[in-house]
């Protein structure tokens, strides 16, 4: 196996709650300084399966179950419970991610870590709707789509620009390199 250290926990969320959202966070020996939390699909209810391919190239990984308690990806029946419902629209992602990131700084003795949220559907709404509360508070990158809002010029795209970064991820743009194309623009 391809990873040093295994996480396995929850936060409680309060206002609207008491609400429980697990999560886990595998932590590769060969940490090459990046974060990956995996969204997921549907209506979420289970924590994402963390790809043997990207530890093996030393991405930490995390995961939450979007604090939903649904029994497949396609039962919503969390939407009429407040506490339930914000946890998947934001909060559960906002604040497993909190808990992760600090988990892999504090294991890695690293105050930087470059971190990124990946997923589509319920994953690219976990991704979406946190990247519209906070901006780069909780990641620095988003790769999200096929979410719930309305439609783009992207969505056509989405899936296969999705496989394309989950299966080649040395080719995202590092920071530096997108804020030097910016400044270029």
């Amino acid at each position: 196996e391809n990873w040093g250290c295994r996480v396995s926990g929850w936060v409680t969320n309060l206002d609207p709650g008491p609400n429980r959202v697990l999560f886990t966070l595998t932590l590769p020996d060969n940490f090459n300084g990046r974060y990956l939390y995996l969204g997921i699909g549907g209506a979420a209810g289970k924590i994402p399966e963390m790809p043997q391919r990207l530890l093996a190239k030393g991405y930490a990984l995390a995961g939450s179950d979007g604090g939903t308690g649904a029994k497949s990806i396609a039962d919503f029946s969390f939407m009429s419970d407040p506490a339930r419902l914000t946890d998947f629209m934001w909060r559960g992602v906002q604040s497993s991610a909190d808990a992760t990131q600090a988990i892999a700084r504090a294991y890695y003795r690293r105050e930087k870590i470059w971190r990124y949220i990946s997923g589509c559907s319920g994953g690219g709404q976990m991704g979406l709707g946190n990247a519209r509360r906070f901006g780069g508070q909780n990641f620095d990158g988003f790769l999200v789509g096929a979410t719930p809002f309305q439609a783009s010029l992207f969505h056509p795209n989405v899936y296969r620009i999705a496989a394309h970064m989950q299966n080649k991820p040395e080719s995202w743009i590092p920071p530096e390199a997108l804020k030097r194309a910016s400044a270029g623009i």
